[in-house]
């Protein structure tokens, strides 16, 4: 009796794991030196069926910045929203989230960072709604542990500290992960408590 060939199980997440695939290949040779064969190539797949998840490569990339977003909220939300820890620990629990998301994936912030330009209008102003909201809660956080800052001064430090995650994007040194987010962590946190001088008058 014959039986039927069996099927390989598709990932449960194609799509996620195609944006992975795609996300490095822009990373190592920029937006334009990556097509979408490319990306089927390295996911073992043709380009046709690569364009039944995604509409084309600013899709991906899209999809890729968009879920460093996403990440960004959950972490936001899980952390800034438990009424039991106090301020400080608020703080210290979001950079530590912050800073293993960062290490985990260094690819998104480097192509927020430079690869950005590519996406499409409507793309990049989501970005700046939803980063802007993050931006916001962090800064309200940061007045509660710092009273004496004014907003647009806890908006300026939360804006440098999210730019020392974004430094991963850059660095070639190889650390171990976990000492790695530490170090990011101490960072970050003595970029939040800098004393910032006195405007000139």
């Amino acid at each position: 009796m014959d039986h039927p060939t069996e099927r390989s199980p598709r990932p449960r997440d194609r799509k996620a794991q195609l944006a992975g695939l795609a996300a490095e290949l822009f990373r190592a040779r920029g937006f334009h030196g990556v097509g979408i064969n490319d990306i089927a190539a390295a996911a073992g797949i043709t380009g046709p069926a690569l364009y039944r998840h995604f509409a084309d490569k600013q899709a991906v990339l899209s999809y890729v910045v968009l879920s460093g977003i996403d990440d960004m909220e959950r972490a936001t939300t899980e952390t800034l929203s438990d009424v039991d820890l106090p301020a400080p620990a608020q703080v210290n629990a979001l950079l530590g989230t912050l800073a293993a998301q960062a290490v985990e994936r260094r690819e998104v912030a480097a192509l927020w960072r430079w690869e950005g330009r590519h996406l499409p209008r409507e793309g990049r102003r989501e970005i700046r709604r939803r980063s802007g909201a993050v931006l916001e809660a962090w800064s309200k956080a940061l007045l509660a542990l710092r009273p004496e800052l004014t907003p647009d001064d806890a908006e300026l430090l939360c804006w440098a500290g999210l730019s020392v995650f974004g430094s991963v994007s850059v660095h070639h040194t190889s650390v171990a992960k976990k000492r790695f987010a530490q170090i990011l962590v101490q960072l970050a946190e003595s970029v939040l408590h800098v004393t910032l001088p006195e405007p000139a008058g």
